[in-house]
């Protein structure tokens, strides 16, 4: 996922929509044929093309193949109950524990299932009452000493799922950045905005990251009908909206808006670093690590720091 940019100058707020130099921001726009991306197959990790139906798979079949041939065909699609019990049933050693296997990654993936559907209740709940476009909102980077604050804005269809979605601080950077990606996909809105340090110098990292996310509001394509936003921020709008404590833990659309801001923010932080390679933002990402702090105290900081931020402001 690209990155977004801040001014040269460092004192202008960013956007969102594909980001180029001029910093337009990071939005997809095509929301218009998702049908395609709704349903990523959940018994298939890498959703690969599935290439076997389970009910053309037989005891026969199997006892007729290779150990081999079993765990290829059985790569491509995750199998259902009833043939992983013929595979139970073949007397060979590894067969048995390739059902073994097959069985704990399925009891894995109903798990993820269930949570996904803990988390969307209450955007069921909601869309029972008519609010149909529902718009989770999260920010990213509000504690750093160093760069942009980022805020995200996704709404997710109703009948999506995408297996592993949770809180984007759980997440490895990997796991981010593919889900990121598929949440691009399946979106039928989203949009990140990035404001800049010296804005934030300005105006406070509260207001900033509520300008943010206000800003992220009105350049969604679709309306929103309700909005869920992480935390105890509020915002400035006519739109319905509900605080959520630790909604990136608890709702899928916060945590789809949490992932798409701090992969935003953390592909800028790698960038800068490249300028600045003195305070590693690479690894830290801004935040007030040992290693940060000491860079700070020996080098005074960057164009891209937060002077208003004590820490910062003691070394400049």
């Amino acid at each position: 996922m690209s990155g977004g940019r801040e001014d040269k100058d460092h004192n202008r707020e960013d956007k969102g929509h594909n980001s180029d130099m001029d910093g337009n921001g990071y939005h997809n726009n095509d929301y218009d044929n998702k049908n395609d991306y709704y349903n990523k197959d959940d018994n298939d990790d890498n959703n690969k093309v599935v290439k076997h139906n389970d009910s053309e798979i037989t005891g026969e079949r199997i006892a007729n193949m290779t150990i081999m041939e079993l765990k290829e065909l059985f790569s491509l699609k995750q199998p259902d109950e009833e043939v992983i019990q013929l595979l139970k049933g073949d007397p060979r050693k590894g067969v048995k524990q390739l059902a073994g296997r097959l069985e704990r990654k399925q009891q894995r993936q109903d798990k993820l299932r269930q949570v996904w559907q803990q988390r969307e209740a209450y955007c069921d709940k909601l869309r029972n009452q008519g609010y149909n476009l529902i718009c989770g909102l999260d920010e990213a980077g509000r504690g750093p000493l160093a760069g942009p604050v980022a805020a995200g804005a996704a709404i997710l269809p109703a009948d999506c799922y995408l297996p592993g979605l949770d809180d984007s601080k759980k997440l490895s950077a990997a796991k981010r950045e593919e889900l990121a990606a598929w949440i691009q996909e399946i979106a039928l809105d989203w949009e990140v905005v990035l404001v800049s340090s010296s804005r934030i110098d300005e105006i406070n990292i509260l207001q900033a990251t509520c300008q943010a996310m206000e800003t992220a509001l009105k350049r969604l394509k679709l309306e929103p009908h309700y909005l869920l936003l992480d935390g105890e921020l509020e915002l400035s709008t006519s739109i319905p909206q509900e605080k959520v404590i630790d909604g990136d833990a608890r709702i899928n659309a916060i945590a789809a808006a949490s992932i798409l801001a701090k992969v935003t923010r953390d592909t800028l932080m790698e960038e800068y670093h490249q300028q600045y390679p003195k305070y590693n933002f690479a690894s830290n990402k801004g935040y007030g690590t040992a290693e940060h702090i000491a860079a700070l105290e020996k080098y005074g900081p960057s164009p891209i720091h937060r002077h208003s931020f004590a820490v910062v402001a003691k070394n400049a």
